[in-house]
């Protein structure tokens, strides 16, 4: 019998996978990539027989993992994550000249980042009493240092003695998702806190900061269990490590004044769209102080500041209108007209013009006309 060549692929879905996830393995893909790899698949060979042939598996099969999916009622966002390492995987087939099955997209969903609240973070951010373990010390300066860098549990957990420079005031990571290493710089307090908390852990150089009990390193159930219990010990519900990196986001954008591409920097993306995320605003927050950025409200609002001021014996009454959120020109009514050119106030500070607080109106707009910095027009 005449020996034919046989060029059929009879290899299994599972096999083909195991190769995909070596060739990423000799990439340089990260470790904590290739186990979700391997956790997405079985995953979805809930509803797909991986043990099949791979070339009898057809665009209408991975159609049908997403069906599937949605009928049990499986979160929107957990499918957009099956189907995208799906499409990463037939990705590699294609180049691979294995397959040329295109898989469809499955669109994320918005959604709302969770973050702590300011009452949840005022308790735990308060220093624990003098007589306390190791143990509740350590996640009180955990949480502290999430709320200054708002790094991930992985790159808590990887911070060596000999990352963090005191004399300088920043810090180094050299475990990060996307394998760069990154300076953060450190608060004034946040300096204080370490300074101290490294005296009481010490050990070497290339010991991890935050250990155990015995001055081992973290494992990750181990911190997340810790801050359970650090949280719940502190009356606050919330538990996620993730939520500071949240929380920290929010208010660096919202109640610090600081913009998406320094965000971005800080917390180690590789592009602005991962920002993006943590820069979803609620309504609530959007609406704050919208009179101080409104295009409309600069325009035409005009705030009547009425106060007493004896100069020459004169009794003045004064208008404000905002001409920016920086600027802003004071006029005499009726007839006599003053201007002040470009005084800059810090943004924090204009909540001060308010009628509740007459001294904070009063003294700054005496100390501008005694320096003689209104001119009649």
């Amino acid at each position: 019998m005449e020996i034919m060549m046989n060029f059929e692929d009879s290899r299994t879905f599972q096999e083909v996978f195991d190769e995909f996830v070596t060739s990423k393995k000799a990439q340089g893909v990260a470790d904590a990539t290739l186990n979700n790899y391997k956790y997405h698949l079985r995953s979805i060979s809930k509803y797909l027989n991986i043990e099949k042939p791979f070339r009898d598996v057809k665009k209408r099969d991975i159609e049908n993992i997403a069906a599937q999916m949605r009928v049990i009622g499986l979160a929107h966002n957990s499918i957009a994550t099956y189907m995208r390492m799906l499409k990463t995987f037939y990705n590699w087939c294609r180049d691979e000249g294995y397959s040329t099955l295109t898989v469809p997209s499955f669109k994320e969903k918005e959604t709302v980042k969770e973050t702590y609240t300011n009452a949840e973070l005022e308790r735990l951010l308060k220093k624990p009493k003098k007589n306390c373990l190791f143990s509740e010390y350590r996640n009180w300066v955990i949480v502290n240092f999430l709320m200054n860098s708002g790094c991930r549990a992985a790159t808590i957990r990887n911070i060596q003695n000999k990352d963090v420079d005191l004399d300088a005031r920043h810090v180094t990571f050299r475990h990060n998702k996307n394998g760069k290493i990154q300076v953060i710089p450190l608060c004034h307090l946040m300096t204080d806190i370490l300074s101290s908390y490294m005296k009481i852990r010490g050990g070497n150089p290339k010991d991890y900061l935050f250990c155990d009990i015995y001055g081992s390193k973290l494992t990750e159930d181990a911190l997340r269990h810790a801050i359970v219990r650090y949280n719940h010990s502190r009356g606050v519900r919330s538990t996620s490590i993730h939520q500071f990196r949240h929380s920290f986001a929010k208010k660096y954008l919202l109640d610090c004044g600081g913009n998406a591409f320094t965000l971005q920097k800080l917390m180690g993306h590789s592009t602005l769209n991962m920002t993006k995320h943590y820069c979803k605003i609620f309504d609530a927050d959007i609406a704050k102080d919208y009179d101080s950025f409104s295009p409309l409200a600069q325009i035409q609002t005009v705030t009547l500041i009425a106060f007493n001021y004896f100069c020459h014996l004169k009794k003045y009454y004064f208008v404000r209108r905002t001409l920016s959120c920086h600027c802003f020109e004071y006029f005499y009514c009726p007839r006599i007209s003053f201007n002040i050119c470009e005084i800059q106030k810090n943004i924090r500070d204009i909540k001060s013009f308010h009628f509740r607080n007459f001294n904070n109106i009063y003294m700054p707009v005496c100390k501008i006309i005694s320096r003689g910095l209104i001119s009649r027009i």
